[in-house]
């Protein structure tokens, strides 16, 4: 596993300050320098097939380091501060899958302090690509990670993705059979990536005939998106789309695949999973920012969504 780390990424670790520490936790545990801020990088590698990966970590200091990528592909989501230095992201979004596709190269980070950074990823070689997967799917790595750039993005990604990623950290890394285990795990998420896709293509006419509606739709997401943290009425957002209550309900869980209230959880429990790696906030006090007056209430939902209490995320992380 060790020739894993030092094939993908040593260049990284190395280039920006992290350093392996001793660990009960299964996998490779690095920790930041704390010159440079608080973080920790934890990689578990599956003989030299793939690895599943998170990446938090706040900095203090600025510094520029040049980073030698492999070539490799995967998937993930992440929220950051500047989304473009991180993964070359051509959005804004503080938050967003990410489709990872690298053929060798070198990438430069710039960090200034105050950035943040978290991440969960899956990073797969392309030997194990080549020997397990193209022969289930007939997609070469490129035409792969084509299909991944289109379908991972806010618009169009499926509406489990986000729950399916998130899901792998609850898993029980100590069994004898999580190398299997996680190789289930991947393919299904590559499944329910090219399921989506073909679904979408093939309601490609219906949708285009749907133009006016999904502009409504987007405007009702975006009002989601700026006021999730509030008490958002349904009626509010019925007048918003000019649309009656039904067929706003009907509309928004066709494109999303969730109802409303599903939607608002899903953006107040991505909030508070930043607030909870980036700061030192009492989680009662996470939970009020985020929309939730009660304590109790949120970390049911947080722990249904992820699949551990909100205490339980913050120390996977190590983040005092």
């Amino acid at each position: 596993m060790q020739i894993f780390i030092d094939r993908v990424y040593q260049s990284f670790l190395s280039n920006n300050g992290y350093h392996y520490i001793d660990s009960n936790m299964p996998g490779y545990n690095f920790r930041l320098d704390k010159d440079l801020g608080n973080g920790h990088y934890w990689i578990f590698p599956v003989n030299n097939c793939f690895a599943v990966t998170s990446n938090n970590a706040q900095f203090e200091k600025a510094y520029t380091s040049k980073n030698y990528t492999p070539e490799c592909v995967g998937f993930g989501h992440y929220t950051a501060s500047n989304p473009k230095d991180w993964y070359g992201s051509t959005s804004d979004s503080k938050h967003q899958n990410i489709a990872l596709y690298s053929s060798e190269s070198i990438v430069e980070l710039q960090v200034v302090p105050g950035d943040f950074i978290a991440s969960k990823s899956i990073v797969i070689l392309p030997e194990y690509y080549q020997e397990r997967i193209k022969p289930l799917i007939g997609l070469d790595i490129e035409e792969f990670a084509s299909v991944m750039s289109t379908i991972l993005t806010p618009w169009n990604e499926p509406p489990e993705f986000t729950q399916l990623i998130d899901s792998i950290s609850s898993l029980s890394y100590g069994s004898n059979y999580i190398n299997f285990i996680l190789e289930n795990k991947i393919l299904g998420i590559i499944e329910t990536i090219l399921t989506h896709q073909e679904s979408l293509n093939f309601d490609a006419p219906r949708r285009q005939a749907d133009v006016a509606d999904l502009k409504k739709l987007q405007l009702v997401r975006a009002h989601i998106d700026q006021h999730f943290n509030e008490n958002i009425m349904i009626k509010e957002l019925v007048q918003l789309a000019c649309m009656s209550r039904s067929k706003l309900h009907q509309l928004f869980k066709g494109k999303e695949g969730i109802t409303i209230t599903c939607y608002i959880q899903q953006q107040r429990i991505h909030s508070a999973k930043k607030l909870l790696v980036t700061t030192d906030l009492p989680i009662s006090l996470v939970a009020k920012q985020v929309g939730y007056n009660c304590h109790s209430s949120f970390s049911e939902v947080f722990k249904s969504r992820v699949g551990m209490s909100p205490s339980q995320f913050r120390k996977a992380f190590f983040l005092d």
